[in-house]
């Protein structure tokens, strides 16, 4: 039997983290606090490569550990089970931001 270190458990909420610092490092790049203090700047411009990686190290291990317990079963569905989800609300998400673009800017800008 393999030692599990980390449960999936555990990798989804290490997982929330890092999405939370990810939404940090964002929302700094937007607002610049502590632009004038030398260590918080180089902090938060920093902080997006490590949490990124972060996300998608226990991300692949919570995948790997899915796939080790349905012993490979969990790759076969894995196409209609995760990919066409997030699909269908990527084209939604496209067609309501089109939509939005065209009633506020009359589709001559685009928003961001």
């Amino acid at each position: 039997m393999r030692t599990v270190y980390i449960t999936k458990d555990e990798s989804t909420v290490l997982k929330g983290f890092f999405a939370l610092l990810v939404l940090m490092h964002h929302v700094y790049q937007q607002v610049l606090i502590g632009e004038d203090i030398a260590f918080l700047d180089y902090f938060f411009r920093s902080l997006g490569y490590i949490v990124v990686s972060g996300f998608f190290f226990f991300s692949g291990y919570g995948l790997t550990l899915s796939n080790q317990r349905s012993k490979g079963e969990y790759l076969r569905g894995f196409l209609r089970n995760r990919f066409i989800p997030l699909y269908l609300v990527n084209v939604f998400l496209i067609v309501l931001y089109t939509i939005a673009n065209i009633a506020f800017t009359g589709g001559g800008k685009i928003l961001i």
